[in-house]
C-alpha cells in the first residue's frame, strides 16, 4: 500500500464512500446557507500555545487558513483531541453562549467526519510527495480508523436531513 502510495496510484478500498459523504455533505451544507467567517482550517492542540503563568492563549500556524464554517474548526478540534459525546455537547454549547443549538451540534458531528476524510486524503499526498521524515502512512491509519467509526454514526442521516430541511425522524 505504501509502494503504490509513492507511486501515486493508491486510492483506498473506502475512497468510494469517502467522495459520497463528502457530495451528501457539500450538498446538505450549501442547502442550509452557510455563512463564511475566517477560520484557522488546521485547528488542533499542536496549533495552540498557551502561556500559564500571563494565562494567555496563542492561535499559530494559519497555513490552511481561509474564509468557511466556524463548525468546521470546532469539529476538527473536537476530532483531533478525541473528545466525547458529552463533550462535544459542552464544546457546542460554549460556542453558542451557553445554550445548546441542535442544528450547531448536526454540523460539527459531520464536520468531524469530513475533517478526518481532508487529513486522510493529505496525509496521503504528504506520503508520495513530503521530504520530511514522518511516518504519513501510519497517520493516515490513524485517521481512517477514527472516520471508520465516525461515519457509523446512526445520527448520520439525521443530521444530513436536518440541513436539508428534511422532516427529522426519532425513536424513543
Amino acid at each position: 500500500m505504501i509502494d503504490r502510495a509513492k507511486q501515486g496510484s493508491y486510492l483506498p478500498p473506502w475512497h468510494d464512500k469517502m467522495e459520497y459523504i463528502l457530495h451528501t455533505t457539500e450538498d446538505a451544507f450549501n442547502n442550509n446557507g452557510m455563512v463564511l467567517k475566517p477560520c484557522h482550517n488546521d485547528f488542533w492542540t499542536n496549533n495552540l500555545m498557551y502561556n500559564e503563568e500571563k494565562d494567555d492563549l496563542k492561535i499559530i500556524d494559519y497555513e490552511y487558513a481561509s474564509m468557511n464554517d466556524p463548525y468546521y474548526d470546532i469539529g476538527l478540534l473536537s476530532t483531533v483531541n478525541y473528545f466525547t459525546e458529552a463533550m462535544d455537547v459542552e464544546l457546542c454549547k460554549i460556542y453558542h453562549g451557553g445554550n445548546y443549538d441542535e442544528m450547531g451540534f448536526a454540523k460539527m458531528k459531520l464536520y468531524k467526519i469530513i475533517g478526518d476524510i481532508k487529513w486522510a486524503y493529505w496525509a496521503l499526498q504528504q506520503a508520495i510527495n513530503s521530504d520530511v521524515a514522518f511516518d504519513y502512512m501510519n497517520w493516515y491509519g490513524a485517521k481512517i480508523a477514527r472516520l471508520q467509526h465516525l461515519w457509523l454514526d446512526p445520527r448520520m442521516d439525521m443530521w444530513l436531513n436536518m440541513l436539508n430541511g428534511k422532516p427529522i425522524f426519532r425513536t424513543k
